[in-house]
């Protein structure tokens, strides 16, 4: 009986053992998390940012560009993929022709709205 109270009680430290440490490692991986986040989310934005700014930049190319609110809009309906917006909006103004800039960019954006729902 000896050796199976010695085999339960070793166990029963191991066990004790093995939640602490993990414990411990826990919440040390999530203090470097915390440590990280910032600097992730800062590179993040900057990413973002040089991203929509680049497309900002394209969308200029058009002499009667929409208004600001929509090509934010956009960007962000196509997660950063300007030539997916470009390609929508050309399939917009060849099937609606003679239309304003600003239509086709709200056109683009009710139907990617639409389909998302």
């Amino acid at each position: 009986m000896d050796e199976l109270e010695n085999f339960a009680k070793n166990a029963f430290y191991l066990l004790i053992g093995g939640v602490a440490l993990t414990v411990e490692r826990s919440g040390q991986i999530l203090q470097e998390i915390e440590q990280q986040a910032p600097i992730v989310i800062d590179e993040m934005i900057q990413v973002g940012e040089a991203k929509f700014n680049e497309w900002s930049s394209q969308q200029q190319n058009y002499a009667s560009g929409p208004r600001e609110e929509l090509r934010q809009r956009l960007f962000v309906l196509v997660k950063g993929d300007w030539e997916l917006a470009e390609r929508l909006l050309q399939q917009a103004r060849d099937n609606n022709p003679g239309r304003s800039e600003d239509w086709y960019w709200e056109k683009v954006i009710y139907d990617l709205e639409r389909d998302n729902l």
